[in-house]
């Protein structure tokens, strides 16, 4: 990321800079993951990736952090997407589910495995509105009240 860029999303890079730190990142995810995830997650595998696999044309909407960790003995991912919209967008299942199959991919690639690895998306929506559509993979994408 450009100085430039960092300067005009001063929020971004204070997260990504905070997130680069493994304790804080463990704190994180302690308290922001559902109790059921939580259970089968050992976070003192918790590894920031390298790789982004948010596309060029949305790296102005959004930043990525993708994080490996062992779920249930296996290797799994969280990735947190950092939204820099003023306004909602309905069609955010979606393009989790884009990014999810990403690392899905990129996973099934340097692993060379057959099997798909867990994959939980965060989105941390920025906009002064409130977030008005679901975020849920499986549901209509109706505005919310």
């Amino acid at each position: 990321m450009s100085k430039n860029a960092k300067l005009a999303k001063p929020h971004d890079a204070l997260f990504r800079s905070m997130m680069q730190d493994p304790q804080v990142a463990r704190d994180f995810f302690e308290a922001a993951l559902p109790e059921d995830i939580k259970k089968g997650v050992d976070l003192s595998t918790l590894a920031l990736q390298k790789d982004t696999f948010v596309s060029d044309d949305l790296n102005e909407q959004l930043a990525d952090l993708v994080f490996q960790v062992k779920i249930e003995e296996e290797i799994g991912y969280f990735q947190i997407l950092v939204e820099q919209q003023s306004t909602p967008r309905w069609d955010m299942p979606l393009r989790l589910m884009k990014y999810m199959l990403a690392i899905q991919e990129h996973h099934i690639k340097h692993h060379k495995t057959k099997t798909l690895p867990f994959v939980f998306p965060i989105l941390l929506y920025s906009g002064d509105k409130k977030y008005s559509y679901t975020c849920l993979l499986y549901t209509s994408p109706s505005p919310r009240d």
